[in-house]
């Protein structure tokens, strides 16, 4: 159950570079802070950057994959599936579809009524033990409760319970009406989402001899655009009631694939193309973040643009996506739908990857709708991505029955307009609410490998991430053991990748090596207090998507889940006093100086949300360090930067070499974590209303290292009253890093001039110049140096 950690010394290089060279990890859930604000405009920026690269795979296929369902070996289901297509009724249903609209949502009613017409019939040929329930119904244009995007579904299939004791929320197709305006849903009751396109008005003009599958249009494009750049959009098929399977039933196909930029052409797994960003690229490549940050902006500039309106759809599938893997209960993937006119396309999301189906076009090939409708029917909680250990929350209950109705974080406002992120440092006197929000994991309990059930109590910490490792934090209560019964605990679940060694294993071999060492064992007690740790290997339907993806060549990061129990920890924003944080800081730089000279770690993710304290028994304050899912072995660590297309850490406290320079092989040294340690110091202690810190986390990462350079020559923010002589440290801390900036910048300048001017360097010997400390920024930034400043007193 638990992974043993080799010794510091040992190293394994195909480790080591998976560590940190994870090309599905960079998205919003990676470097982005949670309490960024999420409504639309915020997080379509970076959220483009998630959708850069796309999996897109034959119709058949993604049905084996997510639903375990092979048409071609279900011979009597098919027959099944095909009588009930090919009735009177559903006909007659059908062609109330294709009847001309003037608007998209004139579509919802008709196909809602085909969907529930099909799960009806379906009710005869489903096995007994399968609950009948599924209802598909109209959302739009009512917002989903559970978050600040404002988000809504144009339609969603539910449980019939969610509909039950809601009257409103059972007439939500009327179309005078629109969605269930007086009870909302909330993204932890729906499981999958239907989302509408239109493109053609009147559906019965379009001729019969269209191709039954028809492949994704590329995003970015309208839907049966042609770019030459794949074979398959060339394919025709003739129609047919029943669907074409795309290779041998039972085998895994050879077909063309792409991998999909959100914005531009599509790309062929056989070569490379160009991408939208002018660069020749390899398809099984994902871009680097120069190139992450031109998508950034072109998303910002484009959004209205018509020639974007294809990828501003698929945009918004993947925010539902996003809301309901950060918002609808414990998740480790989300299904989806995305109906264009007579096209259907499945789609999928997990913590690596977006994969979308080719398209079918199901007025003709009704049966893939029916066989659609008979699998969701049919998918138990863990097939719609609910974890197993934790289950789905509660569902068809009143919004104010499943946990107290608190903000997701206490320092978001309420105002969409506002934003505010953890760089706010003062806390409200009462936690504000957003309205109709409530925690889904609150009340479920968790069962562990060990035989202990916890009670999962109030959210502390959700990461906002589509891709990454969707950290959440919870509080916990034991219910059967004497040993924790008296403890309050936390819960840390998050989604790591398989070739990285668990966080709690790794904690595991530095307490082990505290414990060893006699002059230090006080360090302990800077550690957090591991109790359990256990892995969830990934789930079935990750599994088959994975094996999939890797058989056809493309790269996939199979992730599994991580649990971590512990004793519970408070976060430094508590403390509002220099007399407070003060001891908290040395003790955290004491306990990163120790884990780097003697334990040979480096933590590679400093930021305000890890560092934390536990209370003494005399009630002050003993500094912890925090969050070791980075964290590597000094010997991993460089051989990792050899190979390492990626940062690490949290974006606005990171140093100013991991923002820049996107192009340089990449080694996270200990000066870059000391660095984000003075900004961690500098946003608690600072007003919260300074523009300039407020606006790092929605900087691109080149724009942030600029700021932070202009940062290091200005003027300091002034301190609040309460850390007016926090000053002492910051002052002494910014000009330490900006003189170690500048000396490798003037020393870099001497080496141009000795080479292009070498008549012009009288002064200097003949000699080669010195080598350049990288690792201390020419010795003006190391562990003593800074030891120095916490030295200052400040706590008087």
């Amino acid at each position: 159950m638990m992974n043993k950690m080799p010794p510091p010394q040992a190293q394994d290089p195909a480790l080591a570079q998976a560590a940190t060279s994870t090309p599905f990890s960079t998205g919003s859930g990676s470097h982005n802070l949670y309490q960024t604000q999420y409504t639309q405009g915020h997080y379509k920026p970076y959220l483009a950057a998630d959708l850069v690269n796309v999996a897109i795979i034959p119709f058949d296929d993604f049905f084996r994959c997510a639903f375990n369902f092979d048409k071609g070996k279900n011979e009597g289901l098919s027959a099944k599936f095909d009588a009930i297509a090919t009735s009177q009724e559903c006909n007659r249903l059908l062609d109330r579809y294709k009847d001309e609209v003037g608007h998209e949502t004139e579509r919802y009613g008709p196909f809602n009524n085909l969907a529930n017409h099909i799960l009806a019939e379906l009710w005869g040929v489903l096995p007994d033990s399968r609950p009948k329930n599924l209802v598909v119904c109209r959302n739009d244009h009512v917002s989903v409760k559970g978050s600040t995007a404002q988000q809504s579904p144009d339609c969603v299939a539910v449980p019939e319970s969610v509909l039950s004791g809601h009257p409103d929320r059972m007439s939500c197709d009327n179309l005078s009406k629109g969605g269930p305006t007086e009870a909302a849903f909330h993204w932890d009751e729906l499981p999958t989402f239907i989302e509408f396109k239109m493109e053609v008005k009147n559906l019965h003009t379009i001729p019969l001899e269209s191709s039954t599958k028809v492949p994704s249009a590329p995003a970015g494009r309208a839907s049966g655009s042609k770019t030459g750049s794949s074979s398959s959009e060339a394919v025709s098929r003739k129609p047919s009631r029943t669907s074409t399977p795309t290779s041998t039933p039972g085998l895994i196909p050879s077909p063309t694939i792409a991998l999909s930029p959100a914005f531009g052409p599509t790309q062929s797994t056989t070569g490379s193309t160009s991408t939208s960003t002018g660069r020749s690229t390899s398809s099984s490549k994902r871009l680097r973040e120069d190139d992450k940050d031109s998508v950034r902006k072109r998303a910002r500039k484009d959004e209205d643009s018509p020639a974007t309106t294809r990828a501003d759809t698929l945009m918004q599938c993947a925010s539902y996506a996003l809301e309901m893997l950060s918002h609808g209960g414990f998740r480790t993937h989300v299904l989806g739908v995305l109906v264009t006119d007579d096209k259907l396309e499945l789609l999928y999301y997990d913590h690596s990857i977006t994969i979308r189906s080719e398209s079918v076009c199901f007025t003709q090939d009704t049966a893939s709708l029916v066989a659609l409708l008979y699998c969701m029917q049919m998918l138990t909680p863990a097939g719609w991505g609910y974890v197993d250990v934790i289950g789905p929350p509660p569902l068809g209950k009143s919004s104010n029955t499943s946990g107290p109705s608190v903000s997701p974080d206490p320092l978001v406002s309420t105002d969409p307009s506002t934003a505010q992120d953890e760089l706010r440092t003062t806390r409200s006197k009462s936690k504000p609410s957003v309205p109709g929000y409530r925690q889904p994991l609150h009340g479920t309990h968790l069962h562990l490998q060990n035989g202990q059930v916890l009670e999962l109590g109030e959210l502390i910490f959700r990461q906002h991430a589509l891709i990454g490792r969707g950290s959440c934090v919870v509080c916990g209560k034991a219910e059967n053991s004497h040993e924790w019964a008296d403890k309050p605990l936390v819960v840390k679940f998050s989604f790591t990748p398989v070739t990285r060694i668990s966080e709690g294993a790794m904690l595991e071999k530095i307490v082990e090596l505290a414990k060893g060492d006699t002059e230090n064992v006080g360090m302990l007690a800077h550690l957090p207090d591991v109790l359990h740790h256990e892995a969830v290997p990934p789930g079935d339907v990750q599994s088959r998507f994975s094996a999939w993806l890797k058989n056809q060549g493309i790269g996939y990061e199979d992730r599994r889940l991580q649990i971590l129990v512990m004793t519970e920890l408070f976060s430094i924003k508590e403390l509002r006093s220099t007399a407070a944080i003060a001891p908290v800081f040395r003790d955290v730089f004491k306990c990163y100086k120790w884990l780097h000279e003697v334990a040979q770690v480096i933590h590679r993710d400093v930021s305000l949300n890890n560092i934390m304290y536990r209370k003494k028994e005399d009630g002050s304050a003993c500094g912890v360090l925090s969050d070791f899912d980075l964290a590597l072995f000094l010997s991993e660590n460089k051989a990792a930067a050899s190979t390492s297309t990626q940062r690490t850490g949290t974006k606005p406290y990171m140093a100013i070499d991991l923002l820049d320079n996107p192009k340089v092989t990449l080694l996270h040294r200990y000066r870059h974590d000391l660095e984000s340690l003075f900004y961690v110091l500098v946003c608690l202690t600072t007003h919260e209303d300074n523009k300039d810190i407020l606006a790092w986390p929605a900087l691109g990462w080149q724009e942030l290292a600029v700021a932070k350079r202009e940062f290091l020559r200005s003027e300091l923010p002034v301190p609040v009253p309460e850390f007016t002589t926090v000053v002492l440290w910051t002052l002494e801390m910014a000009e330490m890093f900006r003189l170690g900036y500048d000396a490798r910048t003037a020393h870099r300048n001497a080496l141009l001039l000795r080479r292009f001017y070498p008549q012009q360097q009288t002064e200097i010997p003949s000699t080669s110049m010195p080598e350049f400390k990288e690792e201390t920024l020419g010795g003006h930034v190391d562990f003593d140096k800074f030891e120095a400043i916490l030295e200052i007193k400040i706590d008087q």
